[in-house]
């Protein structure tokens, strides 16, 4: 991993801010690739795992949150309400913008009404979320009044990805709401995590707890609502993958305290891990190839997120 030092500052991660901006690409890669019907025999090879790179960016966060704020004696560097504070100002801006943003799209195309299908658009309009191949008419919702204004107060006080049934308005921003809530949970936990003498069993543990809700849903449900909503986006749910990459930052810190770094071969073994995972979560996503729970189960620990390519 490239990195940089500065004097009297934390290391810099050339490599994981490379990781972010591609990742950031991708996710824009797997939202609009699969419009191109033109396309649409191949194009599901390289958007099928998008999922994975909002996944990889919680996990990018704890790792890097836990690096540049925890003290040597891993403690916060700052009170936990100035964290929160920057964290909010980085965070709500950028959603409500996006929201409001969204919604005057939504209302302009739905007014104009070029096509057919643009007269249906709505800031009102959401699908029902369920992975058991329901037909498009039967998960179409126009939210009522109540529900359309409570999913406004959802979204002004960042607490939309709580919802398990629908996306609202901005679709996209669920995880900014998971964000702030792993934000809020991040002044209490990191340096209780950075205390744990085996940084590596305790990821260990966190990707077995993490597997118990999707084999649950697979196990006893027919994926449905709520259930597919919140193993989607639910933060309880994806909050091992922020814990996790705390668990990273520590057991990097650790081992660099003992002068102990990756070498050649070990760095061509992860890269070589890493690719096997991604070519056969994308091999299960497109042939469905195994039972449910053993599926379930490959694609978590391949690929942390849960088993829906529509993600």
């Amino acid at each position: 991993m490239e990195k940089q030092t500065l004097a009297g500052k934390k290391e810099r991660f050339i490599g994981l801010e490379w990781l972010r901006f591609w990742l950031g690409l991708y996710i824009v890669i797997f939202h609009t690739l699969h419009t191109y019907k033109s396309i649409s025999g191949w194009s599901g090879y390289i958007t099928d795992i998008g999922f994975f790179s909002t996944s990889a960016f919680f996990v990018l966060s704890g790792f890097l949150l836990a690096h540049v704020y925890l003290d040597d004696r891993q403690r916060m560097r700052e009170p936990a309400r100035s964290f929160w504070i920057k964290r909010f100002s980085n965070l709500y801006p950028i959603h409500i913008g996006a929201v409001l943003l969204a919604m005057g799209v939504s209302t302009l195309v739905g007014y104009l009404a070029i096509t057919e299908a643009d007269a249906n658009a709505s800031i009102r309009f959401v699908l029902y979320d369920t992975n058991n191949g329901s037909s498009l008419e039967s998960i179409t919702h126009y939210m009522s009044n109540t529900e359309l204004a409570v999913s406004g107060f959802l979204n002004l006080t960042l607490l939309h990805a709580w919802n398990p049934f629908y996306l609202t308005f901005n679709p996209v921003t669920w995880s900014i709401s998971a964000l702030f809530f792993f934000y809020l949970t991040f002044p209490w936990m990191a340096p209780r995590l950075f205390r744990i003498k085996s940084p590596f069993k305790a990821m260990v543990l966190v990707n077995a707890i993490y597997l118990i809700p999707p084999i649950i849903v697979i196990a006893y449900t027919n994926f449905g609502m709520p259930e597919t909503g919140i193993l989607h986006r639910n933060p309880l749910i994806r909050l091992p993958e922020f814990l996790a990459g705390i668990l990273l930052c520590s057991f990097y810190t650790k081992r660099r305290e003992l002068g102990l770094r990756m070498g050649r071969v070990a760095q061509s073994l992860a890269l070589l891990f890493v690719t096997i995972c991604i070519v056969v979560g994308v091999w299960l996503l497109r042939h469905h190839a195994l039972p449910g729970t053993i599926y379930c189960t490959m694609d978590c620990y391949c690929l942390p997120n849960s088993r829906s390519s529509s993600w």
